[in-house]
């Protein structure tokens, strides 16, 4: 143990061969440590950069619109920007029904299973959010107890915040089915495989 705690001060030159070695090699493992350290600040500053651009052509495209649209205030941007991403969230909502993931049923009650599509609303009545979109199981526990049993055209209120949300919109998560055509394959070997050994 001494010798090692005596090579550790001696100056490299003084150092055997494998006590140099010994010492690159913690050198690189320290370098590339830092290196991966350095890599993974870089790509999380990349994709906030991205992010940030995103956020930044929405504002753009808003700022474009509402002048098209008679002006340009703060008003006319912020409803933009609004009804951009409304359009959006509505857009992701007919992507899972094209992919069968999701079955509007606005006549039955919402349960754990349910995805909600509402609007935000002040004590008021005024609109304030025109699109809030959900999975039901995503919640907090005491926000799906009272959401649990609601229809479509009714509301819940939050007192804290002095707002209600309307339900417009509910719909049956659908789990995704594996294709039948190979179910029936598999059931079909495994038939045929009975058939034969009987």
């Amino acid at each position: 143990m001494k010798k090692s705690a005596a090579a550790a001060v001696k100056p490299e030159s003084k150092l055997n061969a494998s006590q140099k070695l010994e010492a690159l090699e913690t050198k690189i493992t320290d370098l590339e440590s830092k290196l991966d350290r350095a890599i993974q600040l870089l790509l999380e500053r990349v994709n906030s950069l991205a992010d940030t651009d995103v956020a930044l052509a929405k504002r753009i495209n808003a700022i474009v619109k509402a002048g098209d649209e008679g002006g340009v205030t703060t008003d006319s941007v912020k409803t933009a920007v609004v009804n951009q991403a409304a359009t959006e969230l509505k857009a992701r909502v007919q992507m899972l029904i094209d992919n069968g993931l999701l079955t509007l049923d606005n006549e039955s009650p919402i349960t754990s299973e349910s995805f909600v599509v509402g609007r935000e609303l002040s004590s008021e009545g005024e609109e304030i959010n025109p699109r809030i979109q959900f999975a039901v199981k995503s919640l907090q526990q005491e926000v799906q107890d009272s959401l649990i049993g609601k229809k479509a055209g009714e509301s819940i209120s939050d007192e804290k915040s002095q707002t209600s949300m309307e339900i417009t919109e509910v719909y049956t998560i659908n789990q995704p089915q594996v294709e039948a055509s190979e179910e029936q394959e598999a059931e079909a070997a495994q038939d045929a495989s009975e058939e034969s050994v009987g």
